[in-house]
């Protein structure tokens, strides 16, 4: 089955396309929709969504048999700080998508596009700057040397926000300790080194936690 999508497009990198947008023809079927909205609680501001979208134009003239549905949105916010001065700030954002474009659903494909890129982003940072290591070299090897290496990397990443989510110790180990992922990752790495040399068994993982968080071992309470 074909997945859906919703991407991302600047004039940048598909001038082709934005320069279509100019012509006539294109103009013709442009279709146009503003709508405004009070945001805020100790300031009030006023936000202008303005949209301008297009179905079935073409990505590129290098595959004219495949057309896309063009949204360009811009972002105003408007509000009067405490000293009496107008202040405004404006956002620009514009997506390529399968879904047909309508008044209706400009709004929600507008927020989901923004939201993909928030969790790629967020994800994308933190598995490169973070300590899992993402932009390190995995093509060494032969075969499924490299693939195997991203899995393993994505699987600790699925452990560790399961651990964030539910588990308490790591969420001070990591909030309260260190702040940051790298640094929490250096602290664990030290403490198995030492484990090792001294050749000291941990009987869980919780032990291992509350000894890094609290300096001391945590007994759970088994009566």
């Amino acid at each position: 089955r074909q997945m859906s999508y919703i991407l991302s497009v600047k004039p940048g990198s598909h001038e082709k396309l934005f320069a279509s947008l100019d012509k006539d023809l294109t103009q013709s079927r442009m279709k146009h929709l503003t709508i405004e909205e009070e945001i805020g609680d100790k300031i009030k501001k006023k936000r202008i969504h303005e949209f301008r979208f297009i179905n079935k134009i073409l990505l590129n003239h290098s595959h004219l048999d495949f057309s896309v549905n063009f949204l360009d949105y811009w972002e105003t916010t408007q509000w009067v700080d405490r000293k009496g001065n107008l202040k405004e700030t404006k956002k620009r954002f514009s997506w390529v998508t399968d879904f047909e474009l309508t008044n209706d659903n400009v709004m929600k494909i507008m927020r989901g596009g923004r939201a993909r890129w928030k969790i790629e982003n967020e994800t994308f940072n933190t598995l490169k700057n973070q300590g899992y290591e993402f932009e390190h070299n995995f093509g060494h090897g032969y075969k499924n040397l490299s693939n195997n290496f991203a899995h393993l990397m994505m699987i600790a990443f699925l452990f560790d926000q399961m651990q964030e989510m539910s588990c308490k110790l790591f969420q001070q180990a990591l909030k309260f300790r260190f702040n940051k992922r790298c640094s929490l990752w250096e602290a664990l790495q030290g403490m198995y080194k030492i484990a090792f040399y001294f050749k000291h068994k941990f009987e869980s993982w919780t032990d291992f936690l509350s000894l890094l968080v609290n300096r001391e071992i945590e007994r759970q309470n088994t009566s």
